[in-house]
């Protein structure tokens, strides 16, 4: 889909306004969608497509809070993390089926547990009007009663979103540097939290990427994205492994983290993308030391 016929396109001249604009309409959309799946279907990619809108809506909330109302930022990001938690249950339920190698009875009772976790989870989601959140969010962005009324986000709204987007991915590329240089020495719950960060960061990349168009966004947001799978994978047989379920070549794991381990030691000694050409990056020192 070209741009021109995209309505969630994102274009180098917008401005911050503008983008915000755009990527909230566009994830409650994709919200309404994964939560459509999930209450009318049993695809695991329901419960996690949802999940996945509503971890992009927390990142954009918190990129965007300079120019957002201070009620609405917090009251999106509250009700967005609560549903998060409830499709959880949903999609860990979902994660143990599928990891599991063992006996088919075994199998047999994961799906039984899954199955009564989807039922119990969609009674919870009808009584918190789920569906309603996604309306509300296009209400928000039909209305323009999402934006600051301050003087100061009513100019940074209005500038290019080169400003707010530089700051809001030096922020998060800084955060997740401060976990250290090496994975592979990290604990488990370092991990973990390096896991959520680099999402947040491969989000922020993905909205505001087109602002700065070329080989090295791409370069980040295509590494981001195998960080993100390996850490991810590691982190779901961590799961299944505490829960006492059978899993696959024992090896995997440590697989993938080595496998992001690499991508990140390579992350350290690039150039953000996004600095390339701004007197910011020309005078200043890099934006991750060695630790």
């Amino acid at each position: 889909m070209s741009p021109k016929t995209d309505p969630f396109a994102i274009l180098p001249d917008m401005t911050a306004a503008e983008i915000c604009a755009t990527v909230l309409d566009r994830e409650a959309h994709a919200f309404a969608a994964g939560l459509a799946a999930t209450m009318l279907t049993g695809d695991p990619e329901g419960p996690h497509r949802a999940r996945v809108a509503l971890r992009r809506l927390r990142s954009a909330v918190w990129a965007f809070r300079p120019i957002l109302r201070p009620k609405v930022a917090d009251k999106l990001n509250d009700r967005a993390r609560a549903l998060f938690l409830m499709l959880g249950e949903i999609r860990d339920a979902d994660v143990l089926l599928d990891a599991h190698v063992g006996p088919r009875l075994e199998r047999v009772q994961l799906a039984e547990a899954a199955a009564e976790v989807r039922a119990r989870i969609r009674r919870d989601l009808r009584d918190a009007r789920a569906l309603h959140f996604a309306a509300r969010i296009e209400k928000l962005v039909a209305t323009g009663k999402w934006r600051g009324r301050g003087s100061p986000a009513r100019k940074l709204a209005e500038k290019p979103a080169t400003t707010l987007a530089r700051n809001a991915l030096d922020r998060s590329w800084t955060a997740c540097a401060a976990d250290g240089p090496d994975i592979l020495t990290m604990p488990d719950e370092v991990l973990h939290d390096l896991r959520k960060r680099i999402k947040r960061l491969r989000y922020l990349v993905e909205y505001f990427g087109p602002l700065w168009p070329g080989l090295a966004e791409a370069a980040w947001a295509d590494d981001l994205r195998a960080m993100q799978d390996a850490l991810g994978r590691y982190c779901d047989l961590k799961l299944a492994a505490e829960r006492g379920v059978a899993t696959g070549d024992p090896e995997e794991a440590a697989e993938a983290t080595e496998a992001a381990a690499a991508i990140w030691a390579g992350f350290r000694l690039r150039q953000p993308f996004w600095r390339a050409d701004s007197a910011e990056q020309a005078s200043g020192p890099p934006l991750v030391q060695g630790q």
